[in-house]
């Protein structure tokens, strides 16, 4: 089967998104390529403070925002801003997409066939990073490895490059991969990973709750548990997006640990503000931790609030 051109998957993905979040109305304003990469990457780094419906909708906007300039881009150095500011909006669609539980993968073929168009490697990596989350978020939602993942993570690593301005993309790739050796009882390789990935992420400047969230979701794989618990605990002063991934993680922990009361605490939280937020992609995962708590009144207790609203 041929590759979709970029105009027929964004074509899909509009008609999609428009049966899914509110219209919008669009800026007449002209706006140069370069101009709308930098809004692009702006829209990016807030991302998650956004939460994912607000995250949709402009993404959405931003993207025919993008497709009203590209008939004024005559030359490749205006196209290749354009292509690359509609790889990474696409990949803000996706990610608000998979948080809201809807069908994702029509914005990560956009993504990557954008990039592939712009020819930016590092783009294409940040691509093949979303398809992994998607190929295997079931997987990681029951705490079990995913092949595929493993796999996509790796060729996002190798397409990454070496240069020090993407740093913060290898550390993303870095912590999937020591998460999956962990959870294939590679604890050597696991490790390595960790070290590098902890590394990349400090040069790149990640927030040390950031830094802490992925060393703990790790370190709780690898049976860890008190390191784990002591670095997720330190990282919940995030979004709710991440702080309920954050939480599913501790509650895990506190399982594992024999502390049935206060992983039912976490999953409380987190359940409600999933249900505040709109995070309905978390469900799944706080259920499968919901299932490892033994009988008693925690569990009682937290099934009788998930009921009740």
């Amino acid at each position: 089967m041929d590759r979709p051109s970029r105009r027929q998957v964004l074509t899909y993905a509009a008609a999609f998104a428009a049966s899914t979040i509110l219209p919008f109305q669009l800026s007449t304003a002209s706006v140069s390529p370069e101009e709308l990469e930098l809004q692009a990457q702006e829209l990016t780094r807030g991302v998650e403070e956004m939460g994912p419906v607000a995250a949709l909708k402009r993404g959405q906007a931003h993207l025919n925002l993008i497709e009203a300039a590209r008939p004024n881009a005559l030359r490749n150095f205006q196209l290749r801003p354009l292509n690359r500011a509609a790889s990474r909006t696409a990949l803000v669609c996706a990610r608000a997409s998979r948080w809201c539980g809807i069908d994702e993968y029509r914005w990560i073929t956009l993504a990557e066939t954008t990039a592939g168009e712009a020819g930016d490697g590092p783009l294409m990596a940040l691509a093949m990073l979303a398809r992994a989350a998607a190929d295997g978020m079931a997987a990681r939602s029951t705490d079990c490895p995913s092949p595929a993942r493993l796999t996509l993570v790796t060729g996002a690593l190798r397409r990454t490059g070496t240069a020090p301005e993407q740093a913060s993309i290898r550390a993303s790739a870095r912590f999937e991969l020591a998460w999956e050796f962990a959870a294939n009882g590679d604890q050597h390789g696991a490790l390595m990973e960790l070290n590098a990935a902890t590394f990349e992420a400090q040069s790149a400047g990640w927030p040390k709750a950031l830094i802490d969230s992925s060393v703990g979701t790790a370190l709780r794989k690898l049976g860890r548990l008190v390191d784990a618990e002591l670095a997720l605990s330190g990282a919940l002063d995030t979004p709710p997006v991440r702080r309920v991934w954050i939480l599913c993680d501790l509650a895990r922990t506190y399982v594992a640990s024999g502390e049935p009361d206060m992983a039912a605490e976490a999953l409380e939280e987190a359940f409600l503000l999933t249900r505040a937020g709109g995070i309905e992609a978390r469900l799944p995962r706080i259920l499968a931790v919901r299932s490892l708590l033994p009988p008693g009144r925690a569990k009682r207790e937290l099934v009788e609030v998930m009921h009740g609203i």
